[in-house]
């Protein structure tokens, strides 16, 4: 798999009580926090500048990605537009001296039965990757180093693939490419009875339960999309295809997800520390791995595990992530538990359970540490917000206000904690701790995406980066001061750092460092478009 994939986003959920509507409307906007990781200090002395350059398409934008296409490890930008008229087009835009080229590099049409697109390295002879077409009848190969269909397309797989449809202008990007050997990568394929692996030229199911359940828009598709019970369903939200079932954030991690009513999704991850990459189901009844030893994954089952009592009985009442580990370490878990509130909207209390795989099996008789909230909606994330090298977790806390406030006047709360890591876990009281509280009137300033993480300023300490329901972007520092007597404080600050009155989106907000600066950069895609704010002055 590649960077940038980008996690799923998640509703925050509706409410089913008529006297919280204000909140509705704040929950359906999504309060969203993403996970990114921490940059060194830039080395270039003086205060990093920004550019600011939006790539606009002639149409609806359906989906955009970093990538490294032709593995010279030097980004591009990939999007994929549907004009008013014609066909569907994918573009790949070079990042090149601090910029986003205007003029795309390779582009090609995509076909109307085409369903989901991604890149691999399918064919020796081609330098690069080529790019992945699933459609309804199967798979195949496009090299972005012609420029038709013609003599340029080979079938990697026939076979009954994706058994529920987007709208006819909708794409979906199939992240589930596995870095394979010399001969090219691995690719899981959703066929109707389990996710396969082409090997040998058949397709090999990867063991696991059986597949059960019907997608209940099923019959929105044509009449392939209606035919068998089981079907792999493309993730929607907002009216528009996402990224299926799981997805990279920029520090590396991964979190594992399953669609109940299909197929499971895989994680990829070294989860034994060989150094090979493994899949990592989490089924409902328990965790599963399937090994790999030079690119060549294992269909069959190499490592099972029961989910503990601690976790629950109802699988989706809990969220699992992966912790990132050092090369040679095993990567632990960070377990996600939530109870759903009596009234249908409103506080409840929610756990985090750190996880660590030890020598008796990958999960422990009890957890290492739990970290206990009241909120409506818990997210944490990781990084190294200190950057010294180990991961840290921060915990963002949303709490409604209770129903004794309507007559006082409604007030929210969003809350920071950064707990740091001590290399077996994360400490016990957060280092940092972050209240503010909003009333009706500063709605405006709570709705925002938020992703807190990456450097951006050139102090080697992570910043927060925020984009509003106007698209405008704004960067708030983490500040350390250290006296003789007071010892060190940390604070966020309050008023920001950086402000840009630029067009983005609260839907999506990438922060990593693209052009290879050693300083964070921020992209953040609407409907029309992709605006990118590209730092200048770090070190290369």
């Amino acid at each position: 798999m590649r960077r940038g994939a980008g996690l799923p986003l998640r509703s925050l959920g509706v409410s089913r009580h008529a006297g919280h509507a204000l909140a509705v409307g704040l929950l359906t906007a999504g309060l969203l926090a993403g996970q990114a990781e921490a940059r060194g200090p830039a080395a270039s002395g003086g205060e990093p500048t920004f550019v600011e350059q939006s790539l606009e398409c002639r149409g609806e934008l359906l989906l955009w990605r970093i990538v490294d296409q032709d593995g010279d490890g030097a980004l591009e930008l990939l999007v994929v537009e549907a004009p008013p008229e014609g066909r569907r087009q994918l573009r790949l835009h070079a990042i090149q001296g601090g910029r986003v080229a205007t003029e795309p590099r390779a582009r090609m049409d995509l076909l109307e039965d085409i369903t989901a697109v991604g890149l691999a390295e399918l064919d020796p002879e081609q330098p690069g990757q080529e790019v992945l077409l699933l459609t309804p009848r199967g798979a195949y190969s496009y090299s972005l180093n012609r420029t038709s269909y013609r003599g340029n397309v080979q079938r990697l797989v026939e076979a009954d693939l994706l058994y529920d449809f987007p709208r006819s202008d909708g794409l979906g990007w199939w992240p589930f490419v596995l870095p394979g050997a010399a001969g090219g990568d691995d690719v899981l394929y959703p066929c109707p009875d389990a996710l396969s692996v082409l090997r040998d030229g058949a397709l090999v199911p990867l063991e696991g339960p059986e597949p059960g359940g019907a997608s209940a828009d099923a019959q929105d598709g044509p009449p392939q999309a209606r035919a068998g019970a089981a079907r792999v369903e493309l993730e929607v939200r907002g009216g528009k295809l996402r990224a299926p079932f799981v997805g990279e954030d920029a520090g590396g991690t991964w979190t594992m997800a399953e669609d109940g009513r299909s197929l499971e999704a895989p994680a990829l991850v070294d989860f034994d520390g060989d150094g090979d990459l493994d899949l990592v189901f989490a089924g409902r009844d328990a965790l599963r791995v399937h090994a790999s030893e030079r690119g060549r994954f294992s269909p069959a089952v190499t490592m099972r595990a029961s989910w503990p009592a601690y976790l629950g009985e109802d699988p989706d009442e809990r969220e699992l992530r992966l912790l990132p580990a050092a090369p040679g370490r095993r990567p632990d878990l960070l377990a996600i538990l939530g109870q759903a509130s009596d009234q249908g909207l409103g506080n409840s209390g929610q756990r985090l359970m750190l996880l660590r795989q030890g020598p008796l099996g990958p999960l422990p008789e009890t957890p290492q540490q739990v970290l206990s909230f009241e909120a409506a909606r818990l997210t944490p994330s990781l990084a190294d917000l200190d950057g010294d090298g180990r991961t840290d977790l921060v915990v963002r806390q949303f709490r409604l206000p209770d129903f004794s406030d309507v007559l006082t006047g409604l007030e929210f709360e969003l809350s920071f904690f950064w707990y740091r890591g001590d290399g077996r876990g994360f400490e016990r009281q957060p280092t940092l701790r972050d209240d503010r509280t909003y009333d009706e009137e500063q709605m405006d300033e709570l709705i925002a995406r938020r992703v807190f993480g990456p450097d951006l300023s050139g102090d080697g300490l992570g910043d927060l980066v925020e984009v509003d329901l106007q698209g405008r972007i704004s960067i708030r520092r983490l500040i350390k001061d250290s006296g003789f007597f007071s010892g060190t404080t940390w604070t966020l600050e309050r008023a920001a750092w950086k402000r840009f009155d630029t067009t983005g989106s609260i839907r999506e907000l990438e922060v990593s460092d693209i052009n290879g600066d050693g300083l964070a950069d921020i992209l953040s895609a609407g409907d029309a478009g992709v605006t990118a704010i590209l730092s200048q002055g770090g070190r290369r």
